[in-house]
């Protein structure tokens, strides 16, 4: 029964309020290194972006005091799980703005997430 109902939360919900509530202009940014042609030259860095629906919004003092990694100009975005999946280090584009992920959470926290929630900064 539950797994039915995190299943259905993945497929149905989760994509729909996110379509719904979700803040323009958020991108996800991957870089790639490759090595230059000889030994001497400079890496190539090359970057690909694809938009994703989330919702962006200020850290909560309740979280600021709970995580003393975070701090108060930090934002926390939440995505479905079928858009995006973050990673500790990877890089979200807001409006403009680069910044990195600090910290990332899985809804519900055991089993196949169904939304991700991750802070940036």
């Amino acid at each position: 029964m539950p797994s039915a109902l995190v299943d259905r939360f993945r497929r149905d919900i989760a994509p729909r309020l996110l379509e719904r509530f979700a803040n323009g202009g958020t991108v996800a940014v991957a870089r790639s290194t490759t090595p230059g042609a000889g030994p001497l030259d400079p890496p190539v860095v090359s970057e690909t972006s694809s938009p994703f629906n989330a919702s962006v919004r200020g850290v909560s003092a309740s979280i600021l005091t709970a995580d003393a990694n975070l701090v108060a100009t930090d934002l926390q975005a939440i995505c479905a799980a079928i858009d995006y999946v973050p990673a500790v280090g990877g890089m979200v584009e807001i409006n403009g703005s680069v910044r990195a992920i600090v910290r990332v959470d899985a809804i519900p926290a055991a089993g196949d997430p169904a939304a991700y929630r991750f802070f940036l900064r």
